[in-house]
């Protein structure tokens, strides 16, 4: 509970997720027999070591402190903290570090560990400014623009191009972080000397550094723009440090490069401090994130209007020193997009798949070689298990996984493999997917069975059989009823049509009318508007039928022949269009051979499993853009711009603009102040991320085909950033205890409409639940919670804005506006709403009409709001909380320890974040030449769960007067 006599450092080579893997090996090799360590594991990605046995409190005390602390010492390294995973706090002693342990349990320790070595000290890795050891990869793996003139210009078929950054004028170092200079090898004596100044300012080039802008596009608020690219930033080069890890080092505000457009290439101090503290604000959270190592001020000055009131004002130039992986993003793969439709731009290596392919390529390599090592079979060569059933089982189950399914049941059935597969976990309840999503996991399977010269082998023996629960018996697409023309059917209606309400025939086709029908040479037309059902037929052979398993084969070779192009196009969206001679697209020949009843089906054209490899890339890119969302929610983290070109393809928070962590509690807030309708408010972001994760899929196709990487994300995100947000959002309630998950999360609920109803400040709400866990007097924390609400007069505004900002500037005088608009083109208004298409025009008034009322409405609760007298609105606040705080009371004490809970939720809910106007008032010191109150600030935001020291002047929540309407 009390701090180390000396600053805490991270050993050397310590990444955001793990510490340095020599230590880490150390470790677990000493461990005693039956310890299983895990990397990156505990809070905040401490380390973690699984601990079985830890029956009593004596036991864990030697075994869980006393032992790991000796463990650590014998590699140089000192146990700073040391919890059980129910505990309270770091504790610095075994008596404090376990309470009540059970009997026979198993429980995890997440330790932190640092060196003896001061902050302050010479770097322990001998690496110095001369000698970082840069191996810049991109520039050698991607093209470079062979135009050396830095001049602003469309640079095609290229990834980089060289520049060469500009000067600032009387340098001089504000802030750094020691933290994230350490991931290159430097240490506290590089920082100090005065070339560390001349490198991070422009006014010298490291040795080895390679500068470079890179080129990328983007959708910047729902549109696509064509050519951005690097226009502030340069790429210095890569670095890989002692822990083999690699490192892309950045200097963000160094002139102008050919992607500049119409800036200067210039960053002011404002911004340059905001993305420094953010990116290490966020890394200490624990979110994904890109690093600062420094930033630098200086004499030289540039004019910006920063309010866009058309009153511009001059500011210092400022350079940001960044630090990521990779800074590749979705924007990247967006240069070979092709015209745009609807805005005519497009990239400006339009069509270039040979260098989409080698970008990607680069990039799975490099960024996720061990994701495609786990996830795809044979993909890495990984050695077989030596029993081929086994692996062909492994090989399967990925495959299905590739494309967004899950093997439910796998049998050996005497000749025939019998694979049931499921949109859910084996865990719930199977069902099956739709046709489309089927025909990817079809031909997936079989490539990767057919790769591998064993599993080919034991194919000749095996017929191969994949089916769903039954979900796919219906007819629903477009595709479904062009595979299956020519089968048997059932259409049923919903009220008889020519006094029958079912009808048997082989599908002929369906258009905008009819389903069309034919039974032994008798057309038969079936309204659509009467359809309830087309349906496959029940099986008329038992299983193992000759006619049966040709038909079997014959719509899986047909589904197959679809994605291949054979008789048909395919287009971008996954449709199969109708043949341009006029024949059918489906009329192939199939010699009555090859449908034998012993063989198998036909092969699908063999090659290298390149799609699949690629398809577990993306895969990885929907999981971790998913986990990121979720922890920004649970963090109340607005990005505020989230165009597809500040998406990380490694899933990291990237490009800190205007951001914000939310303050009081708004599902609408909107962080950016030139974000007019809200797109990117706080609510929107899982969605928007999604769209972007789709433009994404667009960019890489056809290398990754969509029909494959769409059924992916359709199956991963959403359930993915779901569990996600709920596990960590219980966390932050303190429900460790599987009680009752569903009245958990009905809780939460409660919770945040209390919050938004009464404007209660999120981070300072979740961190005084913790008090009810400890017994606090219900009374107190209701008062502590209820003191940082918003007053009524900040509620009113905050109706006033949604009324007039967001969603669509619908103030009244824009009704008609929107209705004509409707009538005209609804497909443009469903757009402009930022919702789905609109079939019609009356559904387009419907909701303009909606729109328009919702805006009265907030106008009229603003007006409500502000009749309220202090005294009335802090009633009304109590009584809502007071009933809440019960229900909360009466919960936790259903916790097998409240206590530990309580602990626990100090770790995930933090005392001190990032707030605009703590922002705003370093900035303004610096603005003034007293850096002090940034490097202050930096340490607060390396302890973000401790609570605040006495008289902090950052303590509480509630802005200054000054600060209420603060805009970025």
């Amino acid at each position: 509970n009390n701090p180390p006599a000396k600053p805490l450092q991270w050993p050397v080579g310590r990444s955001s997720s793990r510490l340095v893997a020599p230590a880490a090996l150390q470790v677990a090799a000493a461990a005693p027999d039956g310890w299983r360590w895990q990397p990156g594991r505990g809070r905040q990605g401490m380390d973690s070591v699984h601990v079985p046995g830890l029956g009593t409190e004596s036991q864990a005390s030697a075994l869980g402190h006393t032992q790991m602390v000796s463990l650590l010492a014998g590699i140089g390294l000192i146990a700073y903290g040391l919890r059980l995973l129910t505990t309270s706090k770091l504790a610095p002693s075994p008596e404090a570090s376990v309470r009540n342990l059970p009997r026979d349990a198993s429980h995890h320790i997440d330790f932190a560990v640092f060196t003896t070595q001061p902050v302050g000290a010479a770097s322990t890795s001998g690496v110095t400014l001369e000698t970082l050891p840069f191996d810049n990869l991109s520039l050698r793996a991607l093209p470079l623009d062979p135009v050396l003139r830095n001049k602003v210009r469309t640079v095609a078929d290229a990834c980089f191009s060289r520049v060469t950054p500009v000067p600032l004028q009387s340098p001089k170092l504000v802030a750094t972080s020691a933290g994230a200079l350490q991931l290159l090898g430097l240490g506290a004596s590089e920082i100090a000397r005065p070339e560390f100044v001349e490198y991070v300012s422009g006014d010298a080039v490291l040795p080895g550094a390679e500068p470079a802008a890179h080129c990328y596009c983007g959708h910047q608020f729902g549109n696509f723009v064509g050519q951005l690219g690097d226009g502030t930033v340069m790429y210095l080069g890569e670095i890989v440090n002692e822990g083999g890890e690699r490192w892309e080092l950045q200097l963000k505000g160094s002139g102008r490069t050919p992607y500049s457009r119409k800036s200067d290439g210039r960053k002011v101090l404002r911004s340059s401090i905001r993305e420094f503290l953010c990116s290490e604000a966020s890394f200490y959270l624990g979110i994904p994130t890109s690093r600062a190592g420094s930033v630098v001020t200086s004499e030289s000055l540039v004019v910006r209007d920063v309010q866009y009131t058309g009153d511009p004002v001059a500011e210092n130039c400022a350079i940001v020193t960044r630090i990521a992986p990779t800074f590749l993003r979705f924007g990247s793969f967006e240069i070979f997009k092709k015209r745009d439709p609807q805005t005519g731009q497009e990239g400006p290596s339009p069509g270039n798949y040979e260098l989409q392919r080698q970008l990607l390529d680069h990039v799975m390599n490099t960024y996720f070689a061990d994701v495609v090592a786990r996830e795809v079979p044979g993909g890495d060569g990984a050695a077989s298990t030596g029993d081929v059933k086994v692996d062909m089982e492994r090989t399967i189950e990925a495959s299905l996984r590739q494309c967004g399914v899950y093997l439910y049941d796998l049998s050996w059935v005497n000749d025939r493999i019998e694979v049931i597969v499921s949109t859910h976990p084996p865990q719930h309840a199977p069902e099956g997917p739709d046709s489309e999503v089927l025909e990817q996991a079809i031909r997936a399977v079989r490539e990767q069975l057919w790769a591998s010269p064993q599993m080919e082998a034991m194919m000749e023996k095996y017929e191969l059989s994949i089916a769903t629960p039954g979900a796919s018996d219906v007819l629903r697409t477009d595709k479904e009823f062009v595979a299956w023309k020519g089968f048997p059917v059932v259409v049923t209606t919903t009220q008889p049509h020519k006094k029958k309400t079912k009808f048997e025939g082989n599908l002929v086709r369906r258009d905008d009318e009819f389903v069309h029908l034919n039974l032994k040479g008798r057309p038969i037309k079936v309204p659509r508007e009467l359809v309830a059902e087309v349906s496959l037929p029940p099986p008329k052979y038992e299983k193992g039928d000759s006619e049966m398993g040709k038909l079997k084969k014959k719509w899986s070779w047909r589904n197959a022949g679809a994605n291949a192009g054979e008789g048909g196009i395919v287009e971008s969206d996954g449709t199969v269009a109708e043949d341009t001679a006029g024949g059918d697209p489906w009329d192939i020949e199939y010699p009555e051979a090859d449908w034998g009843e012993d063989d198998h089906l036909p092969a699908t054209p063999k090659g290298d499993s390149a799609v699949a490899r690629y398809a577990a890339v993306y895969r990885e890119i929907v999981l971790r853009t998913a986990r990121l969302v979720a922890q920004w929610q649970c963090l109340g983290f607005c990005h505020g711009v989230l165009n597809t070109d500040n998406m990380s393809i490694l899933g990291i928070t990237i490009d800190y603009g205007p951001f914000g962590f939310m303050e009081a509690y708004d599902p609408d807030h909107i962080c950016n102040g030139s974000d007019d309708a809200g797109r990117y408010r706080y609510s929107a972001q899982p969605e928007i991320c999604k769209w972007n994760l789709r433009k994404l899929a667009e960019a890489l196709d056809p290398t990754l085909p969509q029909t494959v990487s769409l059924p992916i994300l359709e199956a991963e995100y959403d359930g993915t950033f779901r569990r996600e947000y709920e596990d960590r959002m219980l966390q932050k309630l303190g429900f460790l205890a599987p009680i009752s998950r569903e009245e958990d999360l009905e809780m939460l609920q409660d919770l945040l409409s209390v919050m938004e109803s009464t404007g209660a400040d999120w981070t300072d709400t979740f961190r005084a639940l913790a008090r009810v866990g400890r017994g606090d007097d219900l009374d107190l924390v209701e008062k502590q919670i209820v003191d940082n609400c918003c007053s009524a007069e900040a509620m009113a505004k905050r109706f006033e804005r949604k009324a007039d900002v967001y969603p669509l500037n619908l103030f009244p005088e824009n009704a008609q506006k929107f209705a004509d608009l409707a009538r005209e083109d609804p497909e443009e208004l469903s757009d402009i709403l930022q919702g789905p298409a609109f079939s019609d025009t009356e559904t387009g008034l419907q909701e303009v009409a909606a729109k328009s009322a919702l805006a009265e409405t907030l106008r009229q609760q603003a007006a409500t709001m502000r009749q309220l007298s202090p005294a009335d609105k802090r009633s009304s606040d109590q009584a809502q909380w007071g009933a809440w705080l019960e229900a909360y009371q009466a919960r936790m004490a259903r916790e097998p320890d409240a206590y530990h809970s309580a602990g626990h939720m100090d770790g995930v809910n933090p005392s001190f974040v990032l707030r605009n106007w703590v922002c705003q008032t370093v900035i303004s010191e610096a603005q003034e030449g007293r850096y002090e109150g940034v490097q202050e600030v930096m340490a607060l935001l390396e302890r973000p769960y401790a609570d605040l020291p006495p008289g902090c002047r950052f303590a509480g929540s509630a802005a200054p007067e000054w600060a209420t309407d603060l805009c970025v």
